[in-house]
């Protein structure tokens, strides 16, 4: 016959073992979910984000008609969320890019890298929008960014421009579509607050309408990341 332990032993164990483990592992107080601390500090840090002091109404969508949207704002990609939208040219390069609306020219910006040729828009509330992966700009404003990138002799050139010193009213031709920096024919373009924040263009009206979303979203994975 095989011994069997005696139940009775196993008791006063379980009870030393409950203790034990009771003194060892501490229950974590619950957190208050009370008023913060220093609320200064917060609007301070959250103040930056605040992106939508400007007229949405004043912005226009910057390429003719018939361009099919190919990537929104927030899209994610493997390293960030798309700061911008993306407009496809069907393949085309040379289609005319115009000015979201009145400001100047505060930024060329030649290079073969990331945006690639990029014309930078400021306007009188100091919001800014952005043109990227451009062919070439105007000839007013080319014969200027060309001249830097040959003073420099690199492929590479930037010009900043001091306020209202190459004036555009919203409807300009500030560029031409191209492939410049990364992906195929296609133009890429932004709303910055005063800050640098993106600001999603789809909430201007003409932006949105232009860039109509018919299809619904299907859910391929669910990722978390760290902000």
């Amino acid at each position: 016959m095989t011994d069997r332990p005696d139940r009775r032993a196993l008791v006063p164990i379980s009870i030393a073992v409950i203790l034990l483990v009771t003194a060892w592992v501490r229950p974590v107080p619950p957190v208050s979910p009370g008023i913060p601390e220093h609320p200064a500090e917060l609007e301070r840090i959250y103040a930056p984000f605040d992106t939508l002091e400007t007229d949405l109404s004043e912005y226009w969508w910057p390429v003719p008609d018939g361009m099919a949207t190919t990537s929104v704002f927030g899209d994610f990609r493997s390293t960030h969320f798309h700061g911008g939208v993306d407009v496809s040219t069907h393949g085309s390069e040379g289609i005319p890019v115009s000015a979201m609306r009145d400001g100047w020219v505060s930024l060329l910006r030649i290079s073969p890298h990331g945006y690639g040729n990029v014309v930078e828009l400021t306007h009188e509330d100091g919001f800014t929008t952005w043109y990227a992966h451009l062919r070439t700009f105007p000839p007013r404003f080319d014969s200027l960014i060309r001249r830097q990138q040959l003073a420099g002799g690199s492929t590479s050139a930037q010009l900043r421009f001091d306020p209202h010193a190459l004036p555009v009213r919203r409807g300009d031709v500030v560029a031409f579509t191209g492939r410049s920096g990364s992906g195929g024919p296609h133009l890429h373009f932004e709303i910055r607050d005063t800050h640098g924040n993106p600001v999603n263009p789809l909430l201007a009206d003409d932006v949105g309408q232009h860039a109509v979303d018919r299809v619904a979203p299907v859910f391929e994975e669910l990722g978390v990341v760290p902000l």
